[in-house]
């Protein structure tokens, strides 16, 4: 959690949820913990266009009890991460982590699939897969438009780059696990679900970021027509998942 519908669709919320709550039902078993505690279950998300793959829901169980629903989207470059300090929003159910890459690069993630590692993870390095969920962004022509935007004049001597990341709100401190996250759109698609008879419409987009090149949902209708372009740069306040699945039962 959080499900991060707002990336996936604005209307017909209840509905997507009824529908998440139902595939459990039919959702496959991925793995069992060694002491048989957790199992997690997924359930692949189709596109309708191409009937491609674009991500999974995600079931972490507990013996009879459901701790948590979430989504990701597949991305088949796995990075390695060092897990520096687990947050105080951390539980049972999930965990954040603020993480460091090779290059000292720091910012925020949320797990997902945590328990198929079952050791703690704490200032250990560990193999994801990232993926980002925006729930506010703006596209720009390029990064002098962006500078200008965030208030930097040309003449300043800090200015934010094409691959700037910041582990939480730019301007504001927060309890929030979210990061603030700048990027090169290289590409884009469209992805239709079918979702209980109901079409939802969203964008996965590619982006070129300080951590590598990670998929991004994104919602159409906060996209106006033509303003998505490869080549064009994306500065967004994102959720970001950490998918630490590896391997089957």
């Amino acid at each position: 959690m959080p499900l991060h519908l707002q990336e996936i669709c604005q209307n017909n919320k209840k509905q997507l949820v009824e529908w998440i709550y139902k595939k459990l039902q039919t959702a496959q078993a991925s793995y069992v913990s060694n002491d048989k505690t957790y199992t997690l279950f997924e359930f692949d998300l189709v596109s309708q266009i191409n009937n491609e793959s674009i991500g999974k829901i995600v079931y972490t169980t507990n013996k009879q009890e459901l701790l948590d629903i979430d989504i990701v989207l597949n991305n088949v470059n796995k990075m390695s991460l060092k897990f520096v300090e687990i947050l105080p929003q951390s539980s049972q159910r999930n965990e954040y982590y603020l993480v460091e890459d090779d290059n000292q690069c720091r910012f925020l993630i949320e797990t997902v699939n945590r328990y198929c590692i079952e050791e703690n993870i704490l200032h250990t390095m560990q193999d994801v897969s990232l993926s980002l969920f925006p729930f506010e962004l703006a596209i720009f022509d390029n990064m002098e438009d962006l500078n200008k935007a965030m208030g930097i004049k040309e003449n300043d001597i800090f200015r934010i780059s094409e691959h700037f990341i910041n582990p939480m709100s730019l301007f504001e401190q927060t309890n929030e696990t979210y990061s603030f996250l700048v990027g090169e759109v290289l590409d884009y698609k469209e992805v239709l679900l079918d979702i209980g008879g109901s079409d939802f419409k969203f964008v996965i987009a590619y982006v070129d970021t300080g951590v590598g090149i990670l998929p991004a949902a994104l919602n159409t209708v906060n996209l106006d027509s033509g303003m998505l372009a490869r080549g064009k740069y994306i500065a967004m306040y994102t959720d970001i998942k950490a998918d630490f699945k590896k391997r089957a039962i």
